[in-house]
């Protein structure tokens, strides 16, 4: 099964997102730095590299947020592995590929966690609430409308230490 890696780049209680340019992945959609996981190498190293190669950022200190088994219809399932750094103050992101990415934006996560899920690519919205636990930042409280599509999800997912397990179904 293919594996892709997504990066939550944060500064203050901002996160920095990209659009997609690809007419073939995801056009049109915001995303976080992150890529498919070359042979041979591990979800960090492949997690470390696009952050670098995306926006110009070089670091190998990253905190594990968890992964997500998705589906996407561009390239079928995946399993997503989520991935979170600070990023120090008056320190900007470069767009390295033009071509790929329309230009990183800080937006405040509250901002995030109320976009339209159809805007953003899979998962986006579960590592933005991951990260902002691990850095002890405020959330969104969760909606009704939430509450309600986490509770009729295929695949329910609960944090254990700081790994994601596949949890059971609740019965109605």
């Amino acid at each position: 099964m293919q594996k892709a890696v997504s990066i939550v780049v944060v500064q203050g209680k901002k996160a920095f997102l990209g659009t997609r340019l690809n007419l073939l992945d995801n056009y049109g959609k915001r995303c976080f730095p992150g890529g498919k996981v070359e042979d041979g190498e591990s979800c960090l190293q492949s997690a470390c590299r696009e952050l670098h190669q995306e926006t110009g950022f070089l670091t190998t200190e990253l905190l594990p947020l968890g992964k997500l088994m998705l589906q996407n219809p561009d390239f079928g399932a995946y399993e997503a592995h989520g991935f979170a750094v600070r990023l120090p103050p008056k320190v900007r992101l470069v767009n390295m590929e033009p071509k790929k990415n329309g230009g990183w934006r800080a937006i405040p996560l509250i901002h995030i966690l109320k976009m339209r899920d159809e805007k953003l690519l899979p998962g986006t919205k579960f590592f933005v609430k991951a990260a902002s636990s691990q850095f002890g930042l405020s959330q969104v409280p969760t909606s009704n409308r939430e509450r309600h599509r986490t509770k009729t999800h295929e695949v329910f997912y609960r944090r254990t230490n700081s790994a994601v397990e596949e949890a059971p179904r609740p019965q109605p």
